[in-house]
């Protein structure tokens, strides 16, 4: 994908455009100096080249794969402070340029090591808490059609590879057992690698239990991480999956689940929600199990009234979820309303090895309570 090259060199000439000519050295040294920056930029196609052909996942160390994300965070994050402080910086080399022998002369240095000492603190700090077990994040919705409430435990985008453990899996699933939700719903982007490598940091999903049982989607990255192999490897441990089908729950709501887009790819079926919904009445009420927010127009025309979705894992910070939001039809993180449907987007119960960080937008298990509506 030609973005995985622009982005990297969009970040490579900003930290080298802004941060090294201020500096008091030779233009030699600028330049190795610039050299060095590439690794840090190009983080994704340097491991691949040693991590093996999964691009998203390479079979590298988990010290060496934390200590790669936690460089790259820095070289983001410097880059988004270097382009926020750019009006002030602009300004600070005008008086410069004007008054050289006061104080401004050294202004642009300091700011540059201020943008530079600040991403160092915040990658360290996103990164701690992008590794943290998630908290429950209780919900309630008016659900029209059902007689009583009932709960749904909400999990997405767990991402394991080689850099999680299967003890914040197991700890995750304790969470969600202690909820004691009548139903729990995965909502796809659970790998990132093989089931040889990654099985075992999933293995505690097998301990889920639910009276109306565990069902999943797809996401993305099951067919970056051939779906064909996980899907009967998480079938094996209890976890049923909706690939453009539905089933009846036990109080009469239709429970539906698509597939993501990404199988389009791989020559297999994207989402078919005229599958999905067939022969399901048009009165029952429906929920949706969908890995994409955006999604939710094509579910309100089916008359969906829950949707739940991930992918966005919440924006993971700020600034940066205003971006995720523009590419997911303005959704990114809580509780939306597309026609008659109401869209919840999960922050997510996990993080992506290749950007492990999270500012401000936590992990979560969403327990989401849908009762009757209140009479008028």
């Amino acid at each position: 994908m030609i973005v995985m090259w622009l982005f990297p060199l969009t970040l490579l000439a900003v930290n080298a455009g802004l941060l090294l000519p201020p500096l008091p050295l030779r233009r030699r040294w600028k330049w190795a100096i610039a050299a060095a920056m590439f690794p840090f930029a190009f983080k994704f196609q340097v491991l691949s080249l040693f991590g093996g052909p999964r691009f998203f996942a390479p079979d590298l160390p988990p010290w060496l794969l934390w200590g790669a994300a936690w460089c790259f965070s820095v070289f983001l994050l410097t880059t988004l402070l270097l382009l926020l402080t750019l009006p002030l910086r602009l300004a600070l080399e005008w008086f410069r340029r004007r008054r050289p022998a006061r104080p401004f002369r050294h202004a642009v240095l300091a700011l540059n090591a201020a943008a530079v000492a600040a991403a160092l603190v915040l990658a360290s700090a996103g990164l701690y808490h992008g590794s943290r077990v998630p908290e429950v994040r209780r919900l309630t919705l008016p659900f029209p059609g059902v007689p009583a409430p009932f709960t749904v435990a909400v999990l997405a985008d767990l991402h394991a590879s080689r850099m999680t453990s299967a003890a914040v899996t197991a700890a995750t699933v304790e969470r969600v057992t202690a909820c004691r939700p009548d139903l729990v719903v995965i909502l796809g982007d659970f790998v990132d690698g093989t089931p040889e490598t990654c099985g075992e940091q999933l293995a505690p999903l097998a301990d889920l239990r639910a009276p109306w049982g565990v069902w999943a989607v797809t996401g993305n990255h099951e067919y970056y991480s051939d779906a064909a192999a996980w899907l009967p490897h998480l079938s094996g441990l209890g976890i049923r999956f909706l690939c453009n089908e539905s089933v009846a729950l036990p109080n009469g709501t239709v429970l539906a689940g698509v597939n993501d887009p990404a199988a389009i790819r791989f020559g297999l079926p994207g989402p078919d929600f005229d599958r999905a919904f067939a022969g399901v009445p048009g009165s029952a009420p429906k929920i949706l199990l969908a890995h994409r927010p955006s999604l939710a127009r094509q579910a309100a025309r089916h008359g969906v009234a829950v949707q739940f979705s991930g992918h966005t894992h919440g924006g993971m910070m700020p600034l940066l979820d205003r971006l995720v939001a523009a590419a997911n039809g303005g959704m990114v993180s809580g509780r939306y309303r597309r026609g008659e449907t109401d869209v919840i987007v999960s922050n997510g119960s996990g993080i992506w090895g290749g950007y492990p960080l999270r500012l401000g937008r936590p992990a979560e298990i969403l327990l989401v309570t849908l009762r009757p509506p209140a009479a008028p």
